[in-house]
């Protein structure tokens, strides 16, 4: 608990900037369940090295993303990422093609949400890290309600994880 308290701690002044959903100065720290470990763990993995992308920009990163996304056999449910550093929200909606965009509102007990954040994401969908891994090393967790969270988490495991065998 002292790891976690303390890399909140060194990164609270970057983080009082917060995202344009709250639309206010000061100190606003958004967090879900489960978003202070996927926090300090994907701090850890930069650091180690083990997240390699990191300086690749977002835009590049949502084409890598929806591009998995689209190569599912099966449509995912509706869902919301949350980005464990950035306390940023957006929305995932199956379409024609995935479409991945800002939320403007902050999500319900009832809503489906991924916390990690995109560069995680983007190792995934490029075959760089494993779905299992992934959940292992805490990079990602998934809240909602327990049908709708094993629905994602069989979705992402089907998806991700033959994206990973195939590199």
């Amino acid at each position: 608990m002292l790891k976690y308290a303390f890399t909140l701690f060194l990164l609270l002044p970057s983080l009082a900037l917060g995202c344009g959903l709250h639309q206010s100065f000061g100190l606003h720290i958004t967090s879900e369940p489960g978003s202070l470990e996927v926090f300090t763990e994907i701090i850890a993995a930069r650091k180690a090295g083990d997240l390699t992308n990191t300086a690749k920009p977002d835009q590049f990163k949502l084409f890598s993303i929806k591009k998995a996304f689209s190569q599912a056999a099966i449509a995912a449910p509706n869902f919301t990422i949350f980005e464990a550093i950035k306390g940023h929200y957006s929305q995932v909606t199956p379409t024609n093609s995935y479409q991945i965009t800002g939320r403007n509102t902050l999500p319900n007990d009832d809503d489906l949400v991924l916390v990690t954040e995109l560069d995680v994401l983007d190792a995934l969908a490029t075959g760089g890290l494993s779905w299992q891994t992934a959940k292992q090393s805490q990079l990602v967790h998934i809240n909602g309600l327990p049908e709708q969270v094993a629905q994602l988490d069989s979705w992402l495991t089907g998806l991700f994880d033959s994206l990973f065998q195939h590199n």
